[in-house]
């Protein structure tokens, strides 16, 4: 998905003033023309290529992005406290699967990427609301179908903390198919709050897939640009679920059978799918709006 005017005008807007306050006058110019310079120049990249652009350059004049360091552990430990809740809720459903999802749609709240800010009260409104996400029941079965028909699935993560969401649902489907060979494919460098190895293994996602880095620091999975590992994973599946704005916006059009689980958190989306902002979406390749 390339990006339009809108939404670099939302990239520069986040990041002309994004850095340390102790800043050298001169490497703030140097970092603000080159930010620019980057998407003025490079109109064919999606917004997640855009974003890792942006933070090269920033760490090669400031040096490392620390704020993420403190704000990632710390959402991982909140989401894990409302797993077994959440893990109730979903075991009691009658449809778990749709209340899976759900939930999912809901822990991709914590977002510091699209969001100015990420409240706990608000997360917690949305967990304890979750069942108001509209979902298409034809998108849902479908989903369900191709899962126990599969003998493999690919989840694309995204953000820290909803990846506790994203286990909840990945071992939902395995109970429909128990025989399910499932991988989680989590950023291979640190970009944003995104999901890495280190916060897979600290939700303890490892004990329900196998966990793939994608080798890459782009916020999303751009597929020529991953790992060979995690490409191949990727193509050999059965079916994939994608996490995300990010994922959406460096995947879709990708052709294969992918079904997108994601809130809508900028202007852009809400247009497009015609819905209000920080509702939840679930859609399948095949059947992405077009503009």
């Amino acid at each position: 998905m390339k990006m339009n005017d809108d939404c670099r005008s939302c990239l520069l807007g986040k990041y002309l003033n994004k850095h340390p306050s102790d800043a050298r006058a001169d490497d703030i110019k140097a970092y603000q023309a080159a930010l620019e310079d980057i998407v003025q120049n490079r109109g064919a990249l999606s917004a997640p290529e855009i974003v890792e652009k942006f933070e090269e350059k920033y760490r090669e004049l400031f040096g490392n992005l620390s704020e993420f360091e403190r704000i990632k552990p710390y959402f991982n430990e909140l989401m894990m406290s409302y797993e077994e809740y959440m893990k109730n809720s979903i075991d009691s459903s009658d449809d778990p699967v749709k209340t899976a999802v759900q939930y999912a749609m809901a822990g991709n709240f914590i977002d510091f990427g699209a969001l100015k800010s990420v409240e706990e009260e608000k997360l917690k409104e949305l967990l304890a609301a979750f069942d108001r996400a509209r979902l298409d029941e034809k998108t849902v079965e479908s989903l369900k179908r191709d899962i126990k028909n599969a003998k493999t699935l690919v989840y694309f993560a995204d953000n820290c903390g909803e990846i506790v969401a994203d286990k909840l649902l990945i071992s939902t489907v395995r109970k429909i198919n128990p025989s399910l060979d499932v991988s989680v494919i989590v950023r291979g460098k640190p970009v944003l709050n995104d999901v890495t190895e280190d916060d897979a293994r600290q939700v303890g996602i490892y004990d329900v897939a196998r966990v793939i880095s994608n080798g890459s620091g782009v916020a999303g999975n751009v597929l020529s640009k991953i790992s060979e590992e995690a490409r191949c994973a990727v193509y050999n599946a059965d079916v994939l679920i994608s996490k995300g704005q990010g994922n959406f916006e460096s995947l879709s059009t990708c052709g294969l059978n992918v079904y997108y689980i994601f809130m809508c958190k900028c202007e852009l989306f809400v247009r497009r799918f015609g819905v209000n902002m920080l509702d939840g979406i679930l859609v399948r390749e095949s059947d992405i709006p077009q503009f």
